[in-house]
Protein backbone atom coordinates (compact mmCIF):
# COMPACT_ATOMS: atom_id res chain seq x y z
CA UNK A 1 0.00 0.00 0.00
CA UNK A 2 1.20 3.14 -1.02
CA UNK A 3 1.31 6.26 1.51
CA UNK A 4 -1.31 7.93 -0.68
CA UNK A 5 -3.38 5.07 -0.17
CA UNK A 6 -5.43 4.12 -2.86
CA UNK A 7 -5.92 7.14 -4.03
CA UNK A 8 -2.89 7.60 -6.38
CA UNK A 9 -5.03 4.94 -8.62
CA UNK A 10 -7.88 7.27 -8.81
CA UNK A 11 -6.02 10.41 -10.64
CA UNK A 12 -3.91 8.65 -12.84
CA UNK A 13 -3.06 11.99 -14.99
CA UNK A 14 -0.69 12.48 -12.03
CA UNK A 15 1.47 9.77 -12.46
CA UNK A 16 0.85 10.02 -16.49
CA UNK A 17 2.16 14.04 -16.34
CA UNK A 18 5.33 13.56 -14.58
CA UNK A 19 6.13 10.59 -17.39
CA UNK A 20 5.43 13.05 -20.04
CA UNK A 21 7.61 15.37 -18.08
CA UNK A 22 10.16 13.26 -18.20
CA UNK A 23 9.59 12.46 -21.86
CA UNK A 24 10.13 16.10 -22.70
CA UNK A 25 12.60 16.26 -20.46
CA UNK A 26 14.94 13.60 -22.01
CA UNK A 27 13.73 14.47 -25.95
CA UNK A 28 15.17 18.23 -25.07
CA UNK A 29 18.40 17.13 -23.46
CA UNK A 30 18.98 14.81 -26.67
CA UNK A 31 18.25 18.06 -28.79
CA UNK A 32 20.56 19.75 -26.72
CA UNK A 33 23.47 17.25 -26.94
CA UNK A 34 22.41 17.02 -30.66
CA UNK A 35 23.22 20.76 -31.36
CA UNK A 36 26.43 20.83 -29.19
CA UNK A 37 27.73 18.01 -31.21
CA UNK A 38 27.14 20.10 -34.10
CA UNK A 39 28.32 23.00 -33.03
CA UNK A 40 31.46 21.61 -31.59
CA UNK A 41 32.28 19.44 -35.25
CA UNK A 42 31.92 23.02 -36.90
CA UNK A 43 33.87 24.68 -33.93
CA UNK A 44 36.80 22.30 -34.66
CA UNK A 45 36.14 22.74 -38.53
CA UNK A 46 37.28 26.13 -38.12
CA UNK A 47 39.96 25.93 -35.84
CA UNK A 48 41.37 23.64 -37.71
CA UNK A 49 41.27 26.12 -41.23
CA UNK A 50 42.42 28.82 -38.89
CA UNK A 51 45.09 26.64 -37.75
CA UNK A 52 45.85 25.41 -41.19
CA UNK A 53 45.76 28.93 -42.78
CA UNK A 54 48.35 30.49 -40.06
CA UNK A 55 50.96 27.69 -40.71
CA UNK A 56 51.17 28.87 -44.71
CA UNK A 57 53.66 30.54 -46.73
CA UNK A 58 51.55 33.66 -46.60
CA UNK A 59 51.11 33.51 -42.84
CA UNK A 60 53.98 32.59 -39.99
CA UNK A 61 56.34 32.47 -42.85
CA UNK A 62 55.34 35.80 -44.86
CA UNK A 63 58.41 36.61 -46.60
CA UNK A 64 60.37 35.10 -43.66
CA UNK A 65 63.87 36.02 -45.05
CA UNK A 66 62.90 39.76 -44.84
CA UNK A 67 64.37 42.00 -41.85
CA UNK A 68 62.77 45.11 -41.01
CA UNK A 69 59.79 45.52 -42.48
CA UNK A 70 56.42 44.70 -41.85
CA UNK A 71 55.92 41.38 -42.63
CA UNK A 72 57.23 40.65 -39.33
CA UNK A 73 53.85 41.45 -38.04
CA UNK A 74 51.94 38.61 -40.10
CA UNK A 75 54.47 35.84 -38.77
CA UNK A 76 54.35 36.88 -35.34
CA UNK A 77 50.74 37.38 -35.00
CA UNK A 78 50.00 34.35 -36.59
CA UNK A 79 52.50 32.80 -33.81
CA UNK A 80 49.90 33.99 -31.37
CA UNK A 81 46.84 32.88 -32.84
CA UNK A 82 48.74 29.01 -33.71
CA UNK A 83 49.29 29.46 -29.72
CA UNK A 84 46.00 29.96 -28.79
CA UNK A 85 44.97 27.41 -30.90
CA UNK A 86 46.95 24.36 -29.41
CA UNK A 87 45.87 25.88 -26.02
CA UNK A 88 42.70 24.95 -26.73
CA UNK A 89 43.29 21.74 -28.49
CA UNK A 90 45.11 20.68 -25.05
CA UNK A 91 41.42 21.35 -23.43
CA UNK A 92 38.77 19.95 -26.19
CA UNK A 93 41.00 17.39 -28.17
CA UNK A 94 40.26 17.97 -31.86
CA UNK A 95 43.46 18.30 -33.59
CA UNK A 96 44.56 14.98 -34.98
CA UNK A 97 48.13 14.25 -34.40
CA UNK A 98 49.27 15.46 -37.93
CA UNK A 99 48.27 18.68 -37.61
CA UNK A 100 49.97 18.89 -34.40
CA UNK A 101 53.18 17.65 -35.57
CA UNK A 102 52.98 20.23 -38.32
CA UNK A 103 52.53 23.11 -35.88
CA UNK A 104 55.95 21.99 -33.55
CA UNK A 105 57.52 21.58 -36.66
CA UNK A 106 56.39 24.42 -38.44
CA UNK A 107 57.55 26.24 -34.93
CA UNK A 108 60.90 25.08 -35.36
CA UNK A 109 61.33 26.12 -38.20
CA UNK A 110 60.08 29.76 -37.57
CA UNK A 111 61.78 30.28 -34.63
CA UNK A 112 65.58 28.76 -36.98
CA UNK A 113 64.27 31.35 -40.09
CA UNK A 114 63.03 34.65 -37.95
CA UNK A 115 65.36 37.54 -38.79
CA UNK A 116 63.43 40.09 -37.47
CA UNK A 117 63.56 40.58 -33.39
CA UNK A 118 62.43 43.70 -32.64
CA UNK A 119 60.26 44.58 -30.15
CA UNK A 120 58.54 47.53 -30.96
CA UNK A 121 58.04 48.57 -34.18
CA UNK A 122 57.74 52.88 -34.48
CA UNK A 123 54.36 53.97 -35.68
CA UNK A 124 53.10 50.13 -36.15
CA UNK A 125 53.12 48.93 -32.86
CA UNK A 126 54.95 45.90 -30.85
CA UNK A 127 56.01 43.16 -33.48
CA UNK A 128 57.48 40.30 -30.41
CA UNK A 129 58.16 37.93 -32.81
CA UNK A 130 60.55 36.22 -29.86
CA UNK A 131 57.62 36.73 -27.08
CA UNK A 132 54.95 35.26 -29.59
CA UNK A 133 57.47 32.30 -30.35
CA UNK A 134 58.19 32.07 -26.45
CA UNK A 135 54.55 31.95 -26.07
CA UNK A 136 54.11 29.23 -28.73
CA UNK A 137 56.92 27.00 -27.44
CA UNK A 138 54.85 27.26 -23.84
CA UNK A 139 51.48 25.96 -25.48
CA UNK A 140 53.41 23.20 -27.31
CA UNK A 141 55.30 21.46 -24.20
CA UNK A 142 52.10 22.31 -22.12
CA UNK A 143 50.45 19.84 -24.14
CA UNK A 144 49.23 16.61 -22.92
CA UNK A 145 50.01 14.94 -26.03
CA UNK A 146 53.83 16.34 -26.10
CA UNK A 147 56.77 14.55 -26.61
CA UNK A 148 59.34 15.14 -24.12
CA UNK A 149 62.04 13.86 -26.91
CA UNK A 150 61.33 17.09 -28.42
CA UNK A 151 63.45 19.63 -25.63
CA UNK A 152 66.54 19.61 -27.10
CA UNK A 153 65.51 20.60 -30.54
CA UNK A 154 62.99 23.42 -28.71
CA UNK A 155 66.19 24.28 -26.43
CA UNK A 156 68.30 24.98 -29.65
CA UNK A 157 65.93 26.75 -31.95
CA UNK A 158 65.08 29.03 -28.66
CA UNK A 159 68.93 29.74 -28.34
CA UNK A 160 69.41 30.33 -31.75
CA UNK A 161 66.22 32.80 -32.26
CA UNK A 162 68.26 34.89 -28.98
CA UNK A 163 71.35 34.58 -29.95
CA UNK A 164 72.60 34.33 -33.57
CA UNK A 165 70.31 37.31 -34.13
CA UNK A 166 72.02 39.70 -31.78
CA UNK A 167 73.66 42.75 -33.12
CA UNK A 168 77.49 43.04 -34.16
Amino acid sequence: MSIYGNGWKKFPFKKNRIEKKKNKRTKLVEKVAWILEKVMITWSKQMIFILETCLDDNHLFYTINEKNTDSVLTRSFSALVITEIIKKDAKANFLSESHLKKSVSSCFSYLYQEKDIRGYVENKGWAHSIAHSSDLLEAIISHPLFNSQCFRQILQSKQRSMIVHLPN
